[in-house]
């Protein structure tokens, strides 16, 4: 017992540096475990949220859009997935311009059944408060 407290008392320094360094590793273990555990854990909940958005997915394309599209109408719907009008059906596309330039085309407005209507629309210089009017016109007029 002697011989330990006099070893202390004698090499007290050294002692102090040893327990700081295995202070020091042994906190480094503790904070790199904290990280692999919060890791693990952040990876389960984005498998977990992955898997419910595959699942929900998988349960629309089984339950909701299969039905609709065997369905009379599933033609319509897959024709206008790929962007194939229909009788009656229209495009509205409007175009900008620079302050400086003046306007070719501000609106035009195609009516699928009437393409004659649709050229001489895009042949005249329209504003914006003229095109509207005529949409309005040709809505009412219908």
């Amino acid at each position: 017992m002697f011989q330990i407290k006099t070893l202390l008392i004698n090499h007290w320094s050294t002692i102090k540096y040893i327990l700081f360094a295995v202070l020091l590793f042994s906190m480094i273990i503790a904070i790199r475990t904290y990280i692999n555990y919060v890791t693990i854990i952040d990876t389960i909940n984005n498998v977990t949220k992955r898997k419910n958005m595959i699942q929900e997915e998988l349960d629309y394309s089984q339950n909701f859009q299969s039905r609709y599209l065997a369905s009379e109408y599933g033609h319509l719907f897959l024709a206008h997935d790929n962007n194939m009008l229909f009788w009656g059906d229209s495009i509205v596309s409007f175009r900008s311009w620079s302050e400086t330039a003046s306007p070719s085309v501000t609106t035009s407005i195609t009516h699928i059944p009437n393409r004659r209507q649709e050229e001489e629309i895009s042949k005249t210089l329209l504003r914006p408060q003229e095109s509207r009017q005529l949409f309005i016109r040709e809505k009412l007029s219908d």
